[in-house]
This record gives structure tokens, C-alpha cells and sequence, in this order.
């Protein structure tokens, strides 16, 4: 995912696009013995999952053709679900991660700081793929506002 965060913060194409390999992304085992390795994984299975949206957001993003609104509303919705798709320990709302980041307990701060991640990543990705068509509207609105004023 580091390596797609880059590309998209800097602006630059990618040298390995998200086409170009075929690796299954990670999935969780249903043994029950299992179950505390699994969740301590869980952050990093979604993470990969956000890996694969970004690395579709970043080739539109650095696309010499122009790219379609209802594109950026389909990518927006594979977001959306992405984070509709986390399980309830990742997605606290702020007085969870208050007390989570509070807790002597390693594993329950850790929990807290991925929260924070994921939530910053989300957000940040979220708002940088409609970035371009906010300023645009705003550029629009400014226009008719000179035009507008006597």
C-alpha cells in the first residue's frame, strides 16, 4: 500500500500498476484456534483491500484521457463500501479510540492507532479523488460571482 499512497500523493504513475499482477489477496482462516492470530491481522486484510482501490484510484488519477465523474462516483462507492465492510473492533468512533489509545493494554492501543489509520487513509483518499471536481465547482461559483457583482 506504501507504494500506492506515494504515487497518488506525489501525482506520478505508478511503474507496477494494479493490472499487472494477479496475487488473491489475503483471507482469514475459519479455524477456531486460529481466531486470535486471524484478528490480530484483520487491520493488515483490509489495508490490502484499500491497497487494491487505491492502485485503481491512482491509474485514473495519473490518466492522460480524462476520466469520467460517474468513474470517480464508482471508485467513491468502492470506498464507501470498503469502510462499510470493516469489522466493528477497527472502525471506533472517538471515544472508543480516546480509551483505546488510553489503555495500558498493547494489543487495545494498537487496535486504537490502526483505527486512526484506517479512518485518516480513508478520508484523505476519499477527499483527494473528488478534489479535482470540488475546485472545479468552486472555480465556477467564483466566476459567476465577478460576473454577478456590479
Amino acid at each position: 500500500m506504501r507504494y500506492s499512497w506515494q504515487c497518488f500523493l506525489f501525482g506520478r504513475p505508478p511503474s507496477v500498476s494494479c493490472h499487472h499482477w494477479d496475487t488473491s489477496l489475503p483471507s482469514n482462516v475459519d479455524h477456531d484456534s486460529e481466531l486470535a492470530d486471524r484478528r490480530s491481522f484483520e487491520p493488515n486484510f483490509h489495508l490490502f483491500r484499500l491497497a487494491r482501490i487505491l492502485c485503481d484510484i491512482v491509474d485514473d488519477a495519473v490518466s492522460i484521457r480524462p476520466v469520467s465523474y460517474d468513474r470517480v462516483v464508482e471508485r467513491d462507492r468502492q470506498l464507501v463500501s470498503w469502510m462499510e465492510a470493516l469489522p466493528k473492533e477497527l472502525d471506533l468512533d472517538e471515544f472508543r479510540v480516546a480509551r483505546a489509545l488510553a489503555s495500558p493494554i498493547p494489543a487495545t492501543t494498537r487496535l486504537g492507532v490502526q483505527s486512526i489509520i484506517i479512518r485518516c487513509s480513508y478520508y484523505h483518499i476519499r477527499f483527494t479523488l473528488h478534489r479535482p471536481y470540488a475546485a472545479a465547482a468552486h472555480d465556477l461559483d467564483s466566476l459567476h460571482d465577478r460576473r454577478s457583482s456590479p
